[in-house]
C-alpha cells in the first residue's frame, strides 16, 4: 500500500485530527520516512492552513521528541571511543550558537534526524522541544500556506 495515499486519506477523512496522526506517524520514524510536507500541502488547500501547520508542527515536535529519547538512549552504546569527542564538539557548538537548531528543524531534512542526533547529543531537552516548535511551526505553517495559496490561485484560473 503505498503510505502517501494512505495519509492523503486519513487526512481528508479525519482533518486536523487526521494531520496530527500522519504527521506524528511519520516524524516518528515508525514507517518510512515520507515527505510529510506533501501532505501538510494537501491539508492546506482543503482546511484552515493555520490549524493545519499547528497540528503538523505540533505533531512533528512530539515525533522528534521520541527520536530524541531513542538517540539519548543510543548514545550509552557508543561508550568512550572517538565519535564521542566529536559528540562533544558538536554539542559546544549548538550551545554556543542556541539559533542553529530551530534554523535546522525548519530544513527539509529527513524527520528523526534532528531528534536522534540531539538525543546522543544529550542537548537540553527543553530547549530541544522548544527549538524544534519554532522551526517546524515555521515549516509547516510555509507548506500549508502554499497548498492553501495554490488552490486560490487554480481556482482564479
Amino acid at each position: 500500500m503505498n503510505l502517501l495515499l494512505w495519509g492523503q486519506g486519513v487526512v481528508s477523512t479525519l482533518g486536523y485530527l487526521g494531520v496530527f496522526v500522519v504527521v506524528l506517524l511519520f516524524s516518528m520514524g515508525l514507517t518510512l520516512p515520507l515527505p510529510t510536507s506533501a501532505l501538510v500541502i494537501f491539508a492546506g488547500a482543503l482546511f484552515d492552513p493555520f490549524y493545519v501547520g499547528l497540528s503538523a508542527a505540533l505533531a512533528s515536535t512530539i515525533g522528534e521528541s521520541v527520536a530524541f529519547g531513542l538517540g539519548y538512549g543510543g548514545s550509552y552504546a557508543l561508550g568512550n571511543n572517538m565519535k564521542r569527542k566529536y559528540l562533544k564538539r558538536i554539542k559546544r557548538k549548538l550551545q554556543k550558537y542556541p539559533y542553529v537548531l530551530p534554523m535546522l528543524a525548519v530544513l527539509p531534512i529527513p524527520s528523526m534526524v534532528l531528534g536522534l542526533s540531539s538525543g546522543m547529543l544529550k542537548y537540553n531537552k527543553l530547549i530541544f522541544v522548544l527549538s524544534v516548535l519554532l522551526g517546524r511551526l515555521i515549516k509547516m505553517m510555509a507548506y500549508a500556506y502554499v497548498g492553501y495559496l495554490g488552490l486560490e490561485l487554480l481556482a482564479g484560473i
